[in-house]
């Protein structure tokens, strides 16, 4: 009932709005341009020295709309699509839409190319006609249509991956926006295209924070946690975390969380993890389930129960069907197979998803456990060769525990002749780059 009477206020006063525009009983209104209406009705829509008023502005932006201005026209599809000072109505929406990207609007046609990449407003999910329309946008200079390419060539989606063109598109949009100086610093961090370079990650991704971007907070907090290229910092590493839960990316809660169970920035704390853990879960977080279960699992901070630590190894599997957060889901999925966590134990299982996180997402992590398998004989015959090539290729794109494993290979002459020099340099890499352990493996070697 208050829906109805709500829908029924709207279009009275809409209707009434109408006639005093006609009429010319808004004083001065029906002589301003299409652009000066836009502008009054984007202040009511944004609260912009003004109370906001949603209802106000689309009755602005739908007037400048119908005297065929395209911001006025891409905002009102907007207001219809959301449902803002508006019953939502897609149909309507889409016409707007698109009678703003026919006059070539680049913030229409950038959202042409979302609403099939989602499938909205009726539209089948298609990624080919999302490339199209992105690449229309690009080319009339939107910079979130360029970032979006970028992205595309970068993970291979709808398109043969091509790290050049991703590179070529991030450098086309970094002059004007922060988010694409991150994406730069993590092709830098995992050497994609650019050889691997952990002070040009650094420098990118911080530039990037600096300029108000939140994307890959956890990344350049990663190397402030291991004081990799920097000095190591972890209340560096808790501002950038808190900053990424700020800006409502839930996932960050888990890193804090296991700052908290480490006892590094914080005093340590299982019941303060606990708390980070679980508003990680509330987030969908995978890794924030699957911590949760080795705290059950172990009896850390909680009362040891093997029951509800399966649960939580399970409730982390499916989330992981819905994440989309980062690229590194294959690997929770593997990680869950090859140890039984909350799912039957499967080595198969476990080597194939580990070897698609290689094909689909080229990552470090997933050729450094694609090396283990081979190392060991998991599911594959043992080709201690083949493990070599891996972890190399891992540590060329910067894995710090491959450098280990590459260290500890050169020290006993697994697949290569022993060499003592050579497994110091290794071990030395990866001392630089955060990985633990290296000190006893260094007295262990006499290096």
């Amino acid at each position: 009932m208050k829906d109805s009477m709500k829908t029924w206020a709207q279009k009275a006063l809409a209707l009434m709005m109408a006639l005093l525009l006609i009429t010319g009983a808004v004083p001065g209104l029906a002589e301003q341009t299409a652009e000066e209406i836009y502008t009054e009705g984007m202040k009511y829509l944004k609260g912009d020295g003004v109370d906001k008023d949603l209802n106000k502005a689309f009755l602005l932006l739908k007037q400048a709309a119908e005297m065929d201005y395209a911001p006025a026209q891409y905002e009102t599809a907007l207001c219809y699509q959301f449902g803002d000072g508006v019953e939502k109505d897609e149909e309507q929406a889409l016409a707007w839409l698109q009678k703003a990207a026919h006059q070539n609007y680049d913030k229409a046609v950038f959202w042409m190319g979302r609403v099939h990449f989602y499938g909205w407003l009726g539209f089948d999910f298609d990624v080919k006609t999302a490339r199209e329309y992105y690449e229309k946008a690009a080319e009339l200079g939107n910079v979130e249509a360029s970032i979006q390419l970028g992205f595309m060539y970068e993970t291979g989606q709808s398109v043969e991956r091509n790290y050049d063109k991703a590179r070529e598109y991030y450098e086309k949009a970094a002059a004007t926006h922060p988010k694409a100086l991150s994406h730069l610093g993590f092709m830098h961090m995992n050497g994609w295209g650019v050889p691997q370079d952990d002070e040009k990650a650094v420098a990118l991704l911080q530039e990037a924070v600096d300029k108000g971007s939140v994307t890959y907070l956890e990344h350049l907090g990663w190397y402030y946690e291991k004081g990799v290229v920097v000095q190591q910092d972890y209340q560096k590493a808790i501002e950038l975390y808190q900053k990424g839960v700020e800006s409502g990316l839930g996932y960050y809660h888990t890193l804090l969380g296991r700052l908290h169970r480490d006892g590094r920035g914080f005093e340590q704390s299982y019941e303060k993890a606990m708390e980070e853990f679980q508003l990680g879960a509330l987030a969908n977080d995978p890794e924030a389930y699957i911590n949760i279960g080795h705290l059950y699992k172990d009896g850390l901070g909680v009362e040891k129960d093997e029951e509800k630590a399966q649960q939580m190894y399970l409730a982390a599997y499916n989330a992981y069907y819905q994440s989309t957060h980062r690229l590194n889901v294959w690997l929770i999925i593997g990680y869950l197979r090859e140890h039984g966590l909350g799912i039957e134990q499967s080595l198969e299982a476990a080597h194939s998803v580990y070897e698609r996180s290689v094909s689909l997402d080229d990552s470090r992590i997933g050729m450094y456990h694609m090396a283990r398998f081979y190392e060991n004989g998991l599911h594959v015959e043992k080709n201690l060769e083949q493990a070599l090539a891996l972890y190399k290729q891992s540590a060329d794109h910067g894995y710090p525990d491959a450098y280990v494993k590459l260290g500890i290979f050169a020290a006993e002459g697994l697949g290569m002749e022993k060499d003592l020099n050579l497994a110091k340099e290794y071990f030395t890499q990866a001392q630089k780059r955060g990985a633990e352990g290296v000190e006893e493996l260094l007295k262990k070697y006499g290096l």
